[in-house]
């Protein structure tokens, strides 16, 4: 049996690691609450464009978070650039991001910050969500968020989907490339 590795995770930092085919990580609680909120809010997101559809009035893609979001998930699906006004395309990005949100919320520990991803299905989750978590924080710009905590945000995502990347392609649970 194998040991995980611990690099800190209480002073901010995160580490990933396997045990037989499970990826193993430890997060800051701090973080915990933040991805929490953030995730809630794609959700939100989500929900709101899936129910615009289901009344016949999509949404536009006119806000930088929503642009950014849909946009890198609409070129990664589909090969198509945004801001893209395909109503279909837009009801099954909205879907993904719905389920993909979920999934990880699922897996994002209530209090503690040992997390633990178990299938493709919660890997790519958490590593389609840590790429929108990111995306929306360089969306927002520097006029919304602090300059340092936004650099700081920024680099936890990068890091932090690297790291579980890493650990995932060990034991074959990956496919997400950035």
């Amino acid at each position: 049996m194998k040991t995980l590795k611990i690099d800190s995770p209480f002073a901010g930092g995160t580490t990933w690691d396997v045990v037989d085919r499970t990826v193993i990580g430890a997060l800051a609680p701090s973080m915990i609450s933040t991805l929490r909120r953030g995730s809630e809010d794609f959700l939100w997101f989500a929900e709101r464009r899936i129910a615009g559809h289901q009344l016949g009035r999509p949404g536009r893609w006119d806000h930088p978070v929503e642009r950014e979001l849909l946009g890198w998930r609409s070129r990664l699906a589909f090969a198509l650039d945004p801001p893209v006004a395909i109503p279909e395309i837009d009801l099954k990005l909205s879907h993904w991001v719905r389920n993909t949100h979920a999934v990880f919320l699922r897996r994002l520990p209530e209090t503690g910050g040992v997390v633990q991803l178990e299938s493709v299905q919660d890997v790519d989750a958490w590593l389609h969500t840590l790429i929108d978590h990111y995306k929306a924080v360089k969306a927002a710009g520097e006029q919304q968020l602090d300059p340092d905590a936004r650099a700081t945000l920024m680099a936890w995502f990068r890091n932090t989907f690297f790291k579980i990347r890493q650990a995932a392609d060990r034991v074959g649970l990956s496919r997400v490339r950035p």
